[in-house]
């Protein structure tokens, strides 16, 4: 991992993460006909919750995903903290996930839950494409409440 872009990546993670739970809502087939939510099943409570991850060198990472599709992410020595929305496809393989940092950007991720507490996040930069594929520089942030 790149450590000097380490909080580039970090607020890419939190960007994805915020714009994955937000309600797919389907488009309107034809002029007239209104816009409904999706009736595909949707896994509101799965990222919920508060999640973390130990880097060596920059210390840790505090991410919390509200059920309100409000997103958190903070140093875990209080050094820095800023706050989002996400949104998650859980309908793909892998979950998508978007997040939106207000007044920096939008992160596009990958997610996968390697099991309930222990989620992977593949990193990406702000306001570029959605990776197609889990790389090695990949995060695994495990569940803590």
């Amino acid at each position: 991992m790149n450590y000097k872009l380490f909080p580039v990546l970090a607020a890419g993670v939190i960007l994805i993460l915020v714009s994955c739970m937000t309600t797919e809502k389907a488009k309107a087939g034809s002029a007239g006909e209104p816009v409904v939510e999706s009736n595909k099943p949707q896994v509101v409570n799965k990222l919920a919750g508060t999640w973390t991850f130990e880097d060596g060198e920059f210390g840790g990472m505090i991410i919390i995903f509200g059920e309100d599709n409000r997103i958190t992410m903070s140093g875990d020595d209080g050094s820095f903290q800023v706050t989002g929305t996400y949104i998650a496809d859980y309908n793909s393989d892998p979950i998508l996930l978007d997040i939106q940092w207000p007044e920096a950007g939008t992160a596009k991720t990958i997610i996968r839950f390697i099991d309930d507490n222990k989620l992977q996040i593949e990193n990406n930069e702000l306001d570029t494409e959605r990776p197609g594929f889990f790389s090695d520089n990949s995060e695994l942030f495990i569940r803590v409440e």
